[in-house]
């Protein structure tokens, strides 16, 4: 047998620490095979070292013998290893150890080599997950070189089994502890218990140095594994080592939530018992490991809250059941959330994101990202050309970045009849194969609003959008500044008898439109332009049988034909277009030709008076014109215009309001309205909410207030804009979110909920008058994207109020509960990002605490924590 004397470091710290230089480490006899046996002590010290007779212990040995050839390219062949042909055949053997301390050992010399267990003949297979494998390979990789190791600073030893200063040695067939330490030598406590681990298998570290010495074996689980675990299979810590494939975890049956890290060189927690256990230490051993080196793919989580990360590559995880928390990491990732209120995180790369029930957040991160939604759900698409499914019929709120790429909505369910676009999206699409009545939004980007079959109401406010309706009866809506928008009627395949699309002007009148033709690659198109403006429409292909508009309304009560449009054109390309903002070319042909101008009994005009103007029960487009006017569209789908003025504008349809100039209040009383708003910085518009058909409810652009006015309980979600809100709830159960802006949020009774983001502005809560039950009224403030260690509590008197301050430090964000210290207005938990949750009593203890204190100018503050450490202390 030769001894070889060539171990060279390699530089890295986790692997040169099973070696020194110059260390010693059998080699094998041929090519990769080491020859091993077990020793025939027939004679010898008996006293010491005893023949193995014990078949389940002979076994066992094989087995962790085995576990080497799986993760290196060596091999071992049994031989039969007496002492009188040891020196002969080279190798080494095993024996069963008598002696008293320890539990096995290893010596190698020029001739001979051994390792010894300590009582191996006592073994049983009962006693496998209870560490005395591990002490087989403890010894065998001694006699491949390596030494044990301690504690040292900056190295991590609890996936080894090669750690020796932090094992516990039972009796044998009791357990044999690694206890967990962190870089810093601390032990890990979890709950106030120390960790401890029993390794089934070989380490990630110990894989980590074999492997640099012998090389990784690529052959072994090269297909398509999936590694199933269980609470009644998974007895031990054990490292998964695989040569390749598309590789899935399934620890679906784990009902406590796990964390599970698909990165090679970590380890993963799948805890089956609660923390509360009494004792002062917590079996952790249902662990596994990912080898450096090894690729995982695919992941699926357990039934509880699950925590898992992702890798570089391209993976697909499933959180299942409970609240899970899912990283992507690099990589084109398929996460799913299942049951359950759920976070995705994309990260890196395209990936596609998708909540599934419940009420979930998904951020896509940087990349061309695909998030869908089928529940309550709030979806941040990050950088890149990001697509939003919508599948839900829930409130759905999308945070885009401004610049973040070209993004698009499509909607997937006929139960939205009404979608108003998020900022910084440019496309919008209803789902082409469905046909239904339905409204679409823009915003003030350039976008791209499609519809569906049916009769479909598309506005595209400002940018240069393009807008297509499809078949079905469509209705186009053009403001003032609206910019140069393009209509395609040219795929509808129209029904002449029935379909009857209409281009509706707000707030432009008849003398302020010039009409030509167009031609672009032999198509011949209708342009609109808005007189004294850059604003104009472009119908395309108007002049094919397919394409044309069959109605142009207009501010002052106007109402064109195709016929009276072609006419027009022909007149004004007689003439040079005017350079101010008005002509009196078709006033004069409406005149000249005796023409009717209000053609359709469904347009209703009011005058510069404080009209009154109801609609019926047909789908009527109202006019109200200056003044403050008070304007109910009745039944139908109808488009209710304001004007100059302080309106009223009361929705019972399905209906589209314009409030134009002026403070004007939105009546909601039906279940389907949009509201466009346009933005003034002297005037108040409120949303006044009567309807308990609607639980949630988001306040449009530029709006400012927001309020349930029905008298009767119902419990409803307002979400604000980014103005100065103010949303008032009701006597129920209501989610109150301000949104950017400092803004006024008022609960009433009932256990409300008040959600604050990071950036969220200057918020006031008031729970004032609630007549709050202690036993069934809980008050919640939920902090989503901000930690325990960025809140700082103060005692402010506001309006010679005694009320509650909270900082979030690092920032200009805060938000002031009016009227804390009185006996009705307080919030009884206070819940932060990090799972922490403050009761009223831990808010006023921590509030002074902070006060003998000076607030940090940094970010975070360790005093909750610490506040909360001393209190569990004493608790114990």
């Amino acid at each position: 047998m030769a001894i070889a004397r060539d171990i060279e470091l390699t530089g890295n710290a986790e692997i040169d620490q099973f070696f020194h230089k110059g260390g010693t480490r059998l080699l094998p006899v041929e090519g990769n095979t080491y020859y091993w046996g077990f020793s025939n002590y027939a004679t010898g010290p008996k006293d010491t070292f005893e023949s193995v007779n014990n078949e389940s212990a002979k076994n066992m040995v094989r087995g962790v013998l085995e576990q080497f050839t799986h993760v290196v390219n060596i091999s071992f062949k049994e031989i039969d290893y007496s002492v009188g042909n040891a020196s002969n055949m080279g190798g080494f053997n095993v024996v069963s150890g008598k002696i008293d301390g320890g539990t096995g050992g290893a010596s190698a010399h020029d001739n001979a080599a051994s390792f010894f267990v300590r009582n191996l003949n006592d073994y049983s297979d009962s006693d496998y997950h209870k560490g005395n494998n591990m002490t087989v390979a403890h010894e065998v990789l001694h006699l491949l070189g390596f030494v044990d190791i301690g504690y040292k600073p900056g190295y991590t030893e609890v996936d080894t089994v090669m750690s020796y200063n932090k094992m516990v040695n039972d009796a044998y067939g009791e357990k044999v502890r690694i206890y967990e330490y962190d870089k810093n030598g601390q032990p890990i406590i979890v709950a106030g218990k120390v960790i401890y681990a029993i390794n089934e298998t070989l380490g990630i570290y110990d894989i980590q140095a074999l492997q640099s010495i012998y090389g990784a074996n690529h052959s072994y689980n090269a297909g398509d594994t999936v590694y199933k675990y269980t609470p009644d299979t998974l007895k031990s810590f054990q490292t998964i080592w695989d040569g390749g494939g598309i590789d899935t975890i399934d620890v679906s049956e784990f009902v406590l939530g796990v964390e599970l890290n698909l990165n090679g060189g970590t380890r993963s927690n799948l805890f089956t018992k609660d923390f509360s256990l009494s004792g002062t230490e917590f079996d952790g051993t249902r662990a596994i490991g990912i080898a450096y080196g090894a690729n995982i793919e695919n992941a699926f989580g357990g039934k509880g809250n699950d925590i898992i990360h992702g890798n570089e590559l391209d993976n697909v995880i499933s959180g299942n059941e409970g609240n899970d928390t899912l990283y992507g990491g690099a990589g084109n990732d398929t996460l799913n959330g299942g049951d359950g209120d759920d976070i995705l995180y994309g990260d890196e790369g395209d990936d596609i994101l998708s909540g599934g029930a419940g009420t979930n957040i998904l951020y896509g991160g940087t990349g061309n990202d695909t998030l869908i939604s089928h529940g309550k759900d709030t979806l941040y698409g990050g950088e890149g050309n990001d697509w939003y499914q919508i599948y839900s019929t829930e409130n759905v709120r999308i945070v885009e970045n401004r610049d973040g790429g070209t993004d698009r909505v499509s909607i997937y369910t006929k139960d939205i009849t009404n979608y108003v676009a998020a900022e910084n999206i440019e496309d919008i699409n209803l789902a082409t194969n469905l046909t239904y009545n339905s409204s679409i939004t823009g915003n003030d980007q350039d976008n791209k609003i499609l519809g569906n079959n049916g009769d479909n109401i598309l506005i595209g406010k400002k940018g240069n959008d393009v807008l297509q309706g499809y078949k079905g009866s469509d209705t186009y809506i053009f403001s003032k500044g609206d910019g140069q928008d393009v209509i395609a009627e040219s795929s509808n395949n129209k029904v002449p008898v029935t379909d009857k699309d209409v281009l509706l002007f707000t707030d432009i009148s008849s003398s302020q439109l010039w009409f030509t033709k167009t031609s672009y690659k032999g198509l011949e198109s209708l342009k609109i332009k808005v007189l004294g403006t850059t604003d104009e429409i472009s119908v395309d292909t108007w002049y094919s049988d397919n394409s044309k508009l069959e109605q142009i309304k207009t501010q002052d009560g106007v109402v064109l034909s195709i016929a009276q449009v072609e006419a027009l054109v022909d007149i004004m390309a007689t003439q040079s277009m005017p350079s101010g903002s008005s002509t009196g070319v078709i006033n004069n042909y409406l005149i000249q030709t005796g023409a009717n101008s209000n053609q359709d009994s469904s347009t209703i005009y009011g005058d510069a008076q404080n009209n009154v103007i109801n609609g019926g029960a047909d789908n009527d487009t109202i006019y109200g014109g200056a003044g403050n006017d008070t304007i109910s569209g009745g039944e139908g789908t109808n488009i209710l215009i304001g004007g100059a003025g302080n309106d009223k504008l009361i929705s019972r349809g399905n209906d589209t309001l314009y409030g134009g100039d002026g403070s004007d209040t939105y009546e909601i009383w039906g279940t389907q309205f949009r509201i466009i708003e346009q933005h003034n910085s002297n005037d108040i518009d409120t949303m006044n909410i009567y309807t308990q058909s609607v639980t949630h409810f988001t306040a449009s652009n530029n709006i400012e207030n927001i309020a349930l006015r029905a008298t009767d309980i119902h419990n409803s979600s307002l979400t604000g804009n980014d103005l100065d809100n103010y949303v008032g709830g009701n006597f129920g159960d209501n989610v109150l979110t301000g949104g950017k802006g400092n803004d006024t949020l008022v609960g009433y009774k009932g256990s409300d909920t008040y959600i604050f983001n990071k950036g969220d502005g200057q918020d006031s809560i008031w729970e004032y008058n609630n007549n709050n039950v202690p036993l069934t009224d809980k008050d919640v403030l939920i902090f989503t994207d901000i930690s325990a260690e960025q809140l700082w509590f103060t005692k402010d008197v506001v309006f010679n109020r005694e009320s509650l301050l909270i900082k979030v430090l690092g920032t200009n964000d805060q938000i002031l509960v009016n009227n804390w210290y009185s006996d009705n207005d307080k919030l009884e938990q206070i819940k932060t990002q990090d799972g922490v949750t403050l009761s009223i009593n831990q808010v006023e203890s921590l509030a002074d605490i902070m006060s003998t204190q000076t607030m940090p100018t940094g970010s975070h503050s360790t005093i909750i924590d610490d506040y909360l450490a001393q209190a569990s202390i004493m608790a114990a």
